[in-house]
């Protein structure tokens, strides 16, 4: 494995059956701590003279009130000058939430002069629009904006590819070198679709996948988001994954394709949840869904987790509420971060398959964390490899029976349950 000393280590650790962790290092200089990447994508300008400074900075306010720690606002650079990043960045210090920089939009191939692009160009002194942009242009834009930025304690991380296609994979990868000759943040991309990960594998230093189950249908459920996971996982071994889960729904858009039906001029928008979960195509997750969503992540070995997208969710009919529902699911994760980030175990020796699960090993105890990734009611089983002491349901305080190394337990739909394994 090449190991790149100014991003991150994998660190093994051998502890009783212990294996790896859900946990990277960003240069060890600067970040004492392991850290968890936990937050969102949004939109808004951070421009003082536009009203959608409301949206940027109300981002940085409602993050940081649910305790998520990290955000990648795609509209960053649509300022007329640096200072109204920089302003941006030191706000987001002040509320401990960590930047990943949006470069994306920096190819050749991509056109610049048109539409909101064009801020982009002339706060870098490309105040000619219609100048063709080449790849000289594209270095020269993407030092200054690093060189610029790249001491400011809230950056992350730089974000250079966003689901591009399969033939753009060098073009990544020539963008990661410069940015590794002037920098030593990692580079970030996401890809969409798993069968393109081997070509993308070496374009970024961080891996990120995005897949929305609640999108197109409600046939490709989270076993099949499951599976997914683990093919990524195991395409990118070398490389920290960080897991994309959808938030939104696509009826919050003007046109969405329901059996030809386009929601500009009829209302697809559901009142409330009962109705949403009537939707065929492009509803919204519910709460125990994201949940769950959220959980398989950390069991199929995400070092991170962004949810998709603060902006497109505000469109629900339901944010209030569900934006709570998020702050309740980030103080669960908060609670749990010292064993997420703890060391794997393996101390199951069977249990249904339609149970997704990791052991965790902290504090002198097992943990299981586990996930019903099925839409229906499951009677569950744990076969150990050790004999507990006691077994305890986390969320309930329940005891539960253990006979000769086996457990039982009811699962409800997409349920979550966190066992304590004392020894």
């Amino acid at each position: 494995m090449k190991v790149y000393k100014y991003i991150l280590i994998i660190a093994l650790v051998l502890l009783n059956s212990c294996t790896s962790e859900n946990k990277f290092y960003l240069d060890k200089e600067k970040y004492n701590s392991d850290f968890f990447i936990f937050g969102w994508y949004s939109n808004g300008a951070p421009n003082k003279e536009n009203k959608s400074i409301n949206l940027a900075y109300q981002s940085l306010d409602d993050l940081s009130n649910a305790k998520f720690n990290t955000l990648l606002n795609y509209d960053l650079n649509l300022v007329d000058n640096k200072n109204e990043i920089k302003d941006f960045l030191d706000y987001a210090n002040t509320k401990n939430i960590k930047i990943i920089y949006p470069l994306k939009e920096f190819y050749p191939f991509i056109n610049l002069s048109i539409g909101y692009n064009k801020k982009i160009l002339r706060y870098n002194g490309y105040l000619d629009s219609l100048k063709l942009f080449n790849s000289k242009d594209q270095n020269a834009l993407i030092n200054n904006i690093i060189l610029e930025f790249k001491d400011h304690p809230s950056i992350l991380a730089w974000y250079i590819n966003d689901e591009l296609d399969l033939n753009k994979a060098e073009n990544v990868k020539n963008v990661s070198d410069i940015i590794k000759e002037i920098d030593n943040h990692p580079t970030f991309q996401v890809i969409f679709k798993s069968n393109e990960i081997s070509r993308f594998k070496d374009s970024a230093d961080l891996f990120g996948f995005d897949y929305y189950p609640f999108w197109y249908d409600n046939v490709n459920t989270l076993e099949y988001m499951s599976k997914e996971m683990i093919k990524v996982n195991n395409l990118v071994n070398d490389r920290p994954f960080i897991f994309v889960i959808q938030a939104h729904g696509a009826y919050y858009f003007d046109k969405f394709w329901k059996e030809g039906l386009d929601c500009s001029k009829l209302d697809c928008t559901p009142k409330n949840d009962e109705e949403n979960l009537k939707f065929t195509l492009g509803r919204e997750p519910s709460y125990k869904e994201e949940k769950a969503m959220t959980f398989l992540g950390i069991i199929h070995g995400a070092k991170g987790i962004l949810y998709y997208n603060y902006f497109d969710i505000q469109h629900s009919p339901n944010f209030k509420r569900r934006w709570d529902e998020f702050g309740i699911l980030s103080e669960k994760i908060n609670n749990l971060m010292p064993i997420i980030l703890s060391s794997n175990a393996n101390i199951i020796k069977s249990k249904n398959n339609e149970i997704e699960s990791i052991v965790k090993f902290y504090d002198n105890n097992y943990y299981i964390i586990s996930v019903n990734k099925e839409n229906k009611k499951i009677n569950a089983f744990f076969e150990l490899k050790i004999k507990p002491k006691k077994i305890i349901d986390l969320d309930k305080g329940e005891e539960l029976e253990l006979k000769n190394y086996r457990f039982n337990d009811v699962y409800k739909e997409y349920e979550v349950k966190i066992y304590k394994i004392s020894n």
